[in-house]
């Protein structure tokens, strides 16, 4: 729900201040809801690209970014290959570039989400491959098996102000799932 909040007295303020609350009561409940639906599918033994086909198309809606990926690594990729159409946000990633990746996540920040910011190499390179804007901060978010960095989610989050550490660990929830 949405309420005006025109003028600057304190019924304003009030309005603006509620709309905010509702827009993020509004993101909690889409992110449950992917969350729930991820689960589910986890328990039906679903295949790993219908998992991040959910992943995809329900995240706009969970959570404030302007760009998700999940990238997967294969032995003889090149260094970033997206595929087109209706899996667009689907990529696959050398084994030598997972290697690079690999070594930023080594303990204690394994289990944690990476920022990739502007001027870093790595994030210029992945930027340029995925599509997003190569002004924006990137969240690299590891999906791991074992030991092994299996996969990727990458997260560009939308300059919405105070809402880094809600998509580092919703990025680390979803991850997590994968």
């Amino acid at each position: 729900a949405r309420v005006s909040a025109e003028g600057s007295d304190e019924f304003a303020l009030l309005a603006r201040s509620f709309n905010q609350m509702s827009a993020h009561l509004n993101g909690t409940f889409n992110m449950l809801g992917l969350l729930a639906e991820l689960d589910r599918a986890i328990i039906q033994s679903s295949r790993f690209d219908a998992i991040v086909g959910i992943l995809l198309e329900k995240l706009p809606g969970a959570l404030p970014v302007s760009g998700a990926r999940v990238i997967t690594f294969e032995r003889g990729a090149g260094s970033v290959a997206c595929d087109q159409g209706a899996a667009s946000a689907t990529c696959r990633m050398s084994t030598a570039l997972r290697d690079t990746l690999d070594q930023l996540f080594i303990p204690p920040e394994r289990a944690g989400c990476l920022w990739l910011n502007p001027g870093d190499a790595l994030h210029a390179g992945l930027a340029r491959a995925l599509s997003f804007m190569p002004q924006d901060p990137l969240l690299a978010c590891p999906v791991w098996i074992d030991t092994q960095l299996h996969a990727l989610l990458m997260l560009a989050p939308s300059r919405v102000p105070g809402q880094a550490q809600a998509v580092m660990s919703a990025g680390r929830s979803l991850a997590d799932r994968l």
